[in-house]
């Protein structure tokens, strides 16, 4: 691909960018770029296959931080324990190597259950209407998989 071809894609990706953030729909995202001096490459196709590479460098960076993070932490806790064995706080030394094992998630799985009042059921409220209208939103979801309902758009 060429070099000029490459960074009006991106320039186009950018702004889809800003405009998905904005909730526009992939139909109205497609008109804006159509409006600008964007040449060709502006059907709604594209923009969805924009908007998938996006999210996906935006997962990517989000992995990224989240590691960078997990990896401070983990040297802060390693700091820690290390200080808790020159001073024999043996007390700590246990409560970090905890804490590190639940970071790096090397502990056994632990059995979680969601109880009602002393250990009974859950109680249930049913709220009138709720069921219709999560349903409805299930079917505009289904049916307008490219952005937000707008009522002022046939989109």
């Amino acid at each position: 691909m060429a070099t000029g071809q490459t960074e009006q894609i991106l320039k186009r990706r950018e702004i889809v960018a800003r405009l998905r953030l904005r909730g526009l729909t992939i139909r109205q995202i497609s008109d804006a770029l159509k409006n600008t001096a964007m040449d060709g490459g502006t059907g709604k196709t594209t923009v969805a296959e924009d908007i998938d590479a996006i999210k996906a460098q935006w997962r990517e960076h989000a992995q990224a931080d989240i590691a960078e993070h997990q990896a401070g932490q983990l040297a802060l806790l390693e700091e820690v324990q290390r200080e808790a064995w020159e001073e024999e706080n043996h007390a700590l030394v246990l409560q970090t190597h905890d804490r590190i094992t639940r970071l790096l998630g090397s502990d056994a799985p632990k059995r979680t259950e969601l109880t009602g009042l002393n250990g009974g059921p859950l109680e249930v409220a049913d709220i009138p209407g709720a069921r219709s209208k999560l349903l409805e939103l299930i079917e505009r979801k289904i049916t307008m998989k490219d952005g937000p309902v707008d009522s002022n758009s046939d989109s």
